[in-house]
């Protein structure tokens, strides 16, 4: 998977997006990730691993539709790596 983005934040949205894109429509479950972030061009390049979602065995407990902004945070761990989480604020 690649994506390029504007941004370092649109990149996030983007690449949360696409995962929830792959569950949507081939029913995706996604366990293990390669990814690589280029921070200077806003880019990524990931290598997913996972399986086909099974109710019977798997749990959703809730689905989510869409990845936005809203108390979206991102920073660079002190190794460097980029890290998104998202804030409780309300």
């Amino acid at each position: 998977m690649e994506i390029d983005a504007q941004n370092m934040d649109d990149l996030v949205a983007e690449w949360l997006n696409e995962l929830l894109f792959q569950h949507a429509t081939e029913v995706f479950l996604p366990s293990d990730y390669n990814i690589t972030v280029d921070k200077t061009h806003h880019s990524l390049s990931a290598f997913i691993q996972g399986e086909r979602f099974d109710r019977d065995r798997h749990y959703l407990r809730t689905e989510v539709r869409t990845a936005t902004y809203r108390n979206l945070k991102f920073n660079t761990l002190p190794s460097g790596k980029p890290v998104c989480c998202s804030t409780s604020e309300r």
